[in-house]
């Protein structure tokens, strides 16, 4: 039964790892678009502005907020790798929170039924 879960574990970080990297760059490109007065999404597709990423020290993001095109350029500047950044700070979230909430989550609801 261990195993079962350890790999659900590992199938959500899979799958939600990309996914938070995504939310992140698409944050940091509107952060951009407001630093420079951007004022609607098409107005700065395809240029990008170099500014100052916690994740990637400096960090070319491009202006445009089209989730596609953030994914497309990551995959081509930093590949697969790219995208699974954060993968081990991921980790040391989830696991500790599934091993904690399952089991309580387990426990009252037998305690309430």
């Amino acid at each position: 039964m261990n195993d079962f879960f350890t790999t659900l574990i590992a199938i959500q970080v899979a799958i939600t790892t990309p996914m938070e990297m995504l939310k992140i760059q698409l944050q940091i490109a509107g952060k951009a678009k407001q630093s420079q007065g951007i004022a609607t999404p098409l107005s700065g597709a395809g240029t990008t502005t170099a500014i100052q990423s916690r994740a990637y020290a400096t960090a070319s993001v491009p202006t445009s907020s089209s989730a596609l095109k953030i994914t497309k350029d990551l995959l081509q500047t930093k590949g697969i790798k790219g995208i699974y950044r954060g993968l081990g700070a991921t980790l040391a979230r989830d696991v500790p929170f599934s091993c904690i909430y399952f089991p309580l989550f387990s426990f009252f609801n037998l305690k309430v039924t």
